[in-house]
């Protein structure tokens, strides 16, 4: 990239691609290329859990962001680590737990996650998330008991201290 760039300095290149629809074509490929090997990593590891949060975006559409954790293991080093990942955001038309629910199933399975290897669910305190008959946890659990969910710490002290 340094040599196309010093190049393009220097006037050695007339056409160099850098339009801002060739930068955004790029930024996806490269987007892509990495979420794949992510995704690649985590079914090598085989179990990995959901960090779901939403947040409206400056035209006021709910986004929720989808993020992985796994356990990286190298058996080779004898070495563990602990690996989070944000893999995008996803609008949503409603905020119900079933919705919800259905979009992050929907979102696993287009990525070739498999649901039967979510082993763990984090979101926060409200009750879209956390309620025992239509949250999104509930959803998930009835689909695959073994994906536990965990409150957000961080959640919980902020009602703790109100």
């Amino acid at each position: 990239m340094n040599e196309h760039l010093r190049k393009i300095s220097n006037k050695e290149l007339h056409t160099h691609y850098l339009g801002k629809d060739i930068q955004n074509e790029l930024i996806q490929l490269l987007g892509n290329a990495i979420k794949k090997e992510i995704i690649q990593t985590a079914n090598a590891m085989k179990y990995f859990s959901t960090v779901l949060d939403g947040t409206p975006d400056c035209s006021h559409v709910e986004q929720m962001t989808i993020i992985i954790r796994f356990v990286k293991v190298d058996s080779l080093k004898k070495e563990f680590s602990i690996k989070e990942h944000f893999l995008g955001f996803v609008p949503l038309k409603k905020t119900t737990g079933a919705y919800m629910a259905e979009t992050i199933i929907q979102q696993l399975e287009e990525m070739e996650l498999p649901i039967d290897n979510l082993r763990g669910q984090g979101y926060d305190n409200g009750a879209n998330m956390i309620g025992k008959k239509n949250g999104v946890q509930k959803k998930i659990l009835n689909i695959n008991p073994r994906a536990l969910f965990v409150p957000c710490s961080a959640h919980t002290l902020n009602f703790g201290c109100q």
